[in-house]
C-alpha cells in the first residue's frame, strides 16, 4: 500500500512540474520578451559617426540613423578578470524591431546590417569592436543586443530619437 501511495505521489509531482513549465514556457510565448544573458564586461560607446544624434532616454542608449546610410561605432568592452576573448564577440548579434503602434519587439527584418569591420584584443581585460550599421529605406525602432548590454541598444531609423514607451518600461504591461 505505501508503495502505490509513493508512486502515486511520484505521478502527481511529475504532473504538477510538467504543467508548471509547460505553462512558464507557453505563457511567455509572442509576447515579445526578451531575456537577458549575464553581463561579462562593462560598456563604453567611442568614436560613433554618420548618426543623426545620440539620445539617452530612459537609461538605455540610443543611436539615430537616417535611412538608406551607414553608421560607424566603436565599442570597448572591458572586465576585471582575464576572459574576453574576441570568440566572444564574433557571434552574430541579436536584433528586433520594436513595433511602436502596439509596443511590441518582434523578429527583426533584413533592413538592417550589422557588421564587425575590426576586433582588437588589447589585453585579456580589453576588446575593442568596430560595427558598421547599414538602414535600408524603411523608418523602424530596433533594439540591438550588443553583448554585455541589457535589455540593448536602440537604432532608431529615421530623423529624430524615439521618445514614447517601450516594451520594458514602467508604463508597458510587456517584458
Amino acid at each position: 500500500m505505501q508503495r502505490k501511495t509513493a508512486v502515486a505521489l511520484f505521478v502527481i509531482s511529475l504532473l504538477i512540474g510538467g504543467l508548471a513549465g509547460a505553462y512558464a514556457f507557453f505563457a511567455n510565448q509572442d509576447t515579445g520578451s526578451i531575456s537577458c544573458p549575464a553581463l561579462l564586461a562593462n560598456v563604453s560607446y567611442t568614436n560613433a559617426s554618420g548618426f543623426i544624434a545620440v539620445a539617452h532616454p530612459i537609461g538605455i542608449t540610443e543611436y539615430v540613423l537616417p535611412p538608406d546610410s551607414v553608421g560607424h561605432l566603436q565599442i570597448t568592452y572591458s572586465s576585471q578578470y582575464n576572459n574576453l576573448t574576441n570568440s566572444i564577440f564574433a557571434a552574430p548579434l541579436p536584433v528586433w524591431v520594436i513595433n511602436t503602434n502596439n509596443n511590441t519587439i518582434q523578429e527583426t527584418s533584413s533592413d538592417l546590417q550589422i557588421t564587425i569591420v575590426s576586433m582588437q584584443n588589447t589585453d585579456p581585460h580589453t576588446v575593442i569592436v568596430n560595427y558598421n550599421i547599414a538602414s535600408g529605406s524603411n523608418h523602424a525602432l530596433y533594439l540591438i543586443g550588443f553583448p554585455s548590454t541589457c535589455p540593448g541598444t536602440l537604432l532608431n531609423v529615421g530623423t529624430s530619437p524615439y521618445l514614447g514607451p517601450l516594451p520594458w518600461s514602467a508604463n508597458s504591461p510587456i517584458f
